[in-house]
């Protein structure tokens, strides 16, 4: 049983809850090549008040902000857009 759980391939290397998956789903829609603002990530929020609640329920507003900011900046490296 622990062999066929350990076979499993992994989509990512770093497994997204739940409750970042519309995250990085708003951050892969969009087409910058700098990291996303705070401004855009709070009108985001407002348009998505579940989302926001979630969020707010298991982060200080200041902790999710930066890691939104950080996901975003991973996503760019990626594929490799990022203006530094």
């Amino acid at each position: 049983e622990t062999d066929a759980v350990m076979a499993e391939p992994k989509l990512y290397q770093f497994q997204r809850s739940d409750m970042w998956k519309p995250v990085y789903a708003w951050l892969e829609t969009l087409n910058t090549t700098e990291i996303v603002k705070k401004s855009e990530i709070v009108r985001w929020l407002s348009e998505n008040p579940a989302e926001k609640n979630a969020l707010q329920s298991r982060n200080s507003r200041y902790n999710f902000m930066h890691y939104i900011q950080k996901l975003h900046k991973k996503l760019l490296r990626k594929r490799g857009r990022l203006k530094e």
